[in-house]
């Protein structure tokens, strides 16, 4: 949700006192108040406080006076996670003030713990009618769509100054009979990063106050991840598999999909989905560092903020075909694996039926790189490959052959012998 402008108040009042009230329209629900003021005084003559008539805490920020007209003074100040009805806001001076002007605006979608980002002010002395040459001097915010709030003080004319580059009017004041002009604007930075409050004027040669301030916008909940596949198990090839949790993002384009083995993340291709559900195709080999099977991490990570969430899963190979983790390689059996090359503990075997499709009936892969058959089964040729722990790449299928040192003519033929006792 964008930081955004709900209303925005003024009230101004020339004789001395200690205080000036901006009344607002009741705030609907918790939110932010932000504001600036000014004031003319002695040297002393301070902005103490800010208060409302729902004890909201305000931090006051950027008292600036002006450079070139003594006793002329501006601040501006900030409310958090402010409490619903909201209709009074004050400002408190000591000793008295004169000629006081109070702005305030109410705010939305505004993060709820800590709505200041940055913010800076300045005071200058005939900037000229350039383009954007009243300035608050450049800050920086931290966080992406901040709402950019801009405030200045023409001290010494009536004639308002227009908005800088890309930011709209929230507020203006035109007060001819006391030489003063006063605007407030407001735009968002998508991206964070430096920026200012800029306005531009036609009478270059006034004093100017200008102060700008970044306010953060909400965290959205984080993406929650409830369900892979129905079961968190998927297999390696499969289409149409779906994810289901909460606030994973709108659209596909919202979120990215990942398996994720250590440093190996291997993108997914989504086809459908919504805030709730995403149907994806399994990804398992891109060319280059691929997911082995079994224990695998489903991951979400939003767009718009890079939150993420996770899942632990299994991964499986396509239906009927065999693979074994390597904890142990039997160089010297019989019954060893040949056809893959060489093996190394922490690789993983991967065997299908000869040309595809499921093992053979009866075969078992050992995690010491042999295989078997069980008895009443025939034995047959069949692929292997090897995942290669090193580069976390798979090899190519070869063809295991079944020799007759491994298995005598009469195992080949499912003949059992005759024992004698």
């Amino acid at each position: 949700m964008a930081v955004a402008i709900a209303q925005a108040k003024h009230a101004t009042a020339d004789a001395a006192a200690a205080t000036i009230a901006v009344t607002v329209s009741s705030t609907g629900a918790a939110g932010c108040i932000t504001g600036h003021v000014t004031w003319f005084g002695s040297a002393t003559t301070d902005l103490t406080s800010v208060t409302d008539n729902q004890s909201n805490v305000y931090t006051i920020k950027n008292a600036t006076a002006f450079a070139g007209i003594a006793g002329l003074f501006a601040a501006q100040f900030i409310a958090a996670n402010t409490t619903a009805a909201v209709t009074s806001v004050t400002c408190h001076f000591s000793p008295n003030a004169q000629f006081r002007r109070a702005f305030v605006q109410e705010l939305t979608g505004a993060d709820t713990t800590s709505p200041y980002n940055a913010s800076t002010g300045q005071s200058q002395s005939a900037p000229g009618t350039g383009s954007n040459a009243v300035s608050s001097g450049s800050f920086s915010s931290t966080v992406n769509n901040c709402l950019i709030l801009g405030a200045t003080f023409d001290g010494s004319n009536s004639s308002i100054p227009s908005v800088g580059t890309g930011f709209t009017s929230a507020d203006t004041l035109n007060n001819p009979s006391d030489g003063d002009a006063q605007i407030v604007e407001s735009k968002t930075l998508t991206t964070a990063g430096s920026t200012a409050a800029t306005f531009t004027t036609s009478t270059g040669t006034s004093e100017f106050v200008t102060l700008g301030m970044a306010i953060a916008p909400a965290v959205a909940a984080g993406p929650t991840l409830s369900d892979i596949n129905s079961g968190d198990v998927i297999k390696a090839g499969d289409t149409g598999d779906t994810a289901t949790g909460t606030n994973l993002g709108a659209t596909t384009s919202d979120r990215t999909f990942e398996l994720v083995q250590g440093s190996t993340a291997v993108t997914q291709t989504q086809t459908s989905g919504n805030a709730t559900s995403g149907v994806f195709n399994v990804v398992t080999e891109p060319g280059g560092a691929a997911i082995k099977f079994g224990s695998c991490t489903f991951r979400i990570t939003r767009v718009s903020d890079s939150a993420q969430a996770t899942r632990a899963i299994t991964v499986n190979p396509a239906t009927g075909q065999l693979y074994v983790d390597l904890t142990a390689v039997n160089a010297a059996s019989s019954y060893r694996i040949t056809a893959a090359g060489d093996l190394a503990v922490g690789d993983q075997l991967h065997a299908r039926g000869a040309g595809g499709g499921a093992a053979p009936a009866g075969l078992s892969l050992g995690a010491d790189g042999t295989f078997s058959f069980s008895a009443g089964n025939t034995p047959q040729s069949f692929d292997v490959r090897v995942w290669d722990q090193s580069d976390s790449t798979w090899g190519a299928f070869a063809t295991q052959s079944i020799g007759a040192a491994a298995y005598p003519w009469w195992q080949q033929q499912n003949i059992q012998p005759l024992m004698v006792s």
